[in-house]
């Protein structure tokens, strides 16, 4: 059946909205990365220990209040057409309700926390972050908007303002000898600009109406999105437990980093084009669009992430060397391990855009699960299978974790499996294929920071070429796509 003109002009502009969004997105990312490498260090600087301690005292309170406030309801309501201003209503008066109810609970357990930790300065501490819930809520109706119509450059654009200016404050106010009320600072005032830009950008006025089953289902799905991440965090938190107990503090640092490192770099790329395939995802009527959005997004991440994740696998003795010191090189085989299959862990873990889009979250939920028990057990079975033992089975869970994503899409939308190895296997071919060239370059030329740096700038050039090799014509397709999409079909021109 022909596509009507105006309905495919339509989605094209979506699409062009969709494609510049994912662009301010990772640029906002890397915004954000470069103003933590700068200010952090500075900051930390200034404060000294002991107000910096003060401030990461209150923080995994306070991040576990953030992560319940929102409910999943962010997602799950970017799927409920905007003509339904109850719901909205709804939906925005509960996040309300539950935020100042969060915000009082973190008030509150400000002064056990203070008394277990005999910190008494920490109390206004508290209080002043929990106000952090109040903002985050304030956004998540709006941004679910934004999500739904595709513009997600603005949430972007708010957060890496309020990241520069957030970490601006920070750093005088540090100066100025605030102690830990900078780094306090510097979190209001990033979420605060966030929130101010997303509201000005999708304004919602509720009206007077509250129904809890208008939100029966949402909460449903939400109540999935939230237990995904808290499964997570969680399991984290067991791990680092387990690790400091079974085989001391020394290692668990080791395991931090090199736990750290891989979610840094695959996460940076990742969140922008999660999030615009779960735009695409939620257009109503047409499945067959969103897979080969699912398609792309897994090729555009494998062609940016596979190859760092290489280069600095087969580099990481130096890298962490030069960077950190000798007594870190106890994180090289961990990391190895885990940059590599944390890769695949993202790549498998596009798939819960499409499936949150059908609002099947507790799908992803079963998957998450599944890994986090797998860690756990590596872990608990240390004095069993010993370090290697433990590495290996985080490099397993993450391949599951790939592997369960794969097979979610293949059943729910009837993706063909080996299409979905093929639009990763070029990307990863000629990574390996650049990750042994740097392996044979280590051997024959001289150590050194900069010579590391040389090397992989020589064999990401190699992996260019390599992949041109391989898939000429594909990367011609791709880029020709990009370009038609960025520019815009001709007026009048059907999608």
């Amino acid at each position: 059946m022909a596509t009507d003109p105006a309905t495919g002009l339509k989605r094209a502009a979506h699409e062009r909205r969709l494609a510049f969004g994912t662009m301010l997105m990772g640029g906002a990312n890397i915004v954000k990365a470069a103003v933590q490498l700068i200010s952090l260090p500075i900051v930390a600087r200034l404060l000294g220990p002991a107000d910096y301690g003060l401030y990461g005292l209150a923080m995994p309170a306070v991040f576990l209040m953030l992560m319940i406030a929102d409910s999943g309801l962010g997602a799950s309501l970017a799927r409920e057409p905007e003509a339904h201003v109850n719901i909205w209503s709804s939906a925005y008066w509960f996040l309300l309700g539950s935020g100042m109810v969060l915000m009082l609970g973190l008030s509150g357990s400000s002064f056990i926390v203070a008394d277990l930790a005999h910190q008494p300065r920490l109390p206004p501490i508290m209080m002043a972050l929990s106000v952090c819930v109040i903002f985050l809520v304030l956004a998540v109706p709006g941004n679910a908007r934004l999500t739904r119509q595709g513009r997600l450059g603005v949430n972007s654009i708010g957060e890496a303002l309020g990241n520069v200016v957030g970490a601006a404050a920070a750093i005088y106010l540090a100066w100025r000898g605030a102690g830990a009320w900078s780094l306090v600072a510097q979190a209001l005032l990033t979420y605060a600009i966030r929130t101010t830009f997303i509201m000005l950008a999708a304004p919602f006025v509720p009206a007077w109406h509250f129904a809890f089953a208008d939100l029966r289902a949402h909460l449903a799905v939400g109540g999935s999105i939230l237990g995904t991440r808290l499964a997570d965090t969680g399991g984290r938190m067991v791990e680092s437990t387990l690790i400091a107990r079974l085989v001391g503090t020394y290692f668990l640092g080791a395991y931090s980093f090199a736990n750290q490192a891989p979610r840094f770099i695959c996460e940076s790329v990742s969140n922008a084009l999660w999030a615009a395939l779960y735009a695409q995802a939620l257009q109503p009527g047409n499945e067959a669009r969103a897979l080969r959005s699912y398609f792309m997004v897994m090729r555009v991440f494998a062609l940016l992430v596979f190859p760092v994740v290489a280069l600095i696998a087969v580099q990481a003795p130096q890298l962490i060397s030069f960077l950190l010191g000798a007594r870190w090189l106890l994180a090289t085989t961990m990391l190895r391990v885990l940059l590599i299959s944390y890769a695949l862990n993202i790549a498998g873990g596009f798939g819960s855009a499409l499936l949150y889009a059908r609002g099947r979250s507790d799908v992803q939920l079963r998957i998450m699960i599944e890994g986090v028990v797998m860690r756990i057990a590596g872990v608990a079975l240390i004095p069993w299978l010993g370090i290697a033992g433990m590495v290996a089975g985080f490099g397993l869970a993450n391949i599951l974790v790939f592997a369960r994503g794969l097979f979610a899409v293949r059943r729910h939308y009837g993706s063909r499996l080996g299409a979905q190895l093929q639009v990763m296997a070029g990307p990863a071919c000629a990574s390996a294929a650049a990750a042994g060239l740097c392996w044979l370059a280590r051997q024959y030329f001289a150590a050194g920071l900069l010579a590391s740096i040389a090397e992989m700038a020589g064999c990401l050039a190699a992996y260019g070429a390599l992949l041109l090799a391989l898939e000429y014509r594909v990367m011609a397709a791709d880029i020709a796509a990009l370009r038609s999409l960025l520019r815009g079909r001709r007026a009048g021109q059907p999608a």
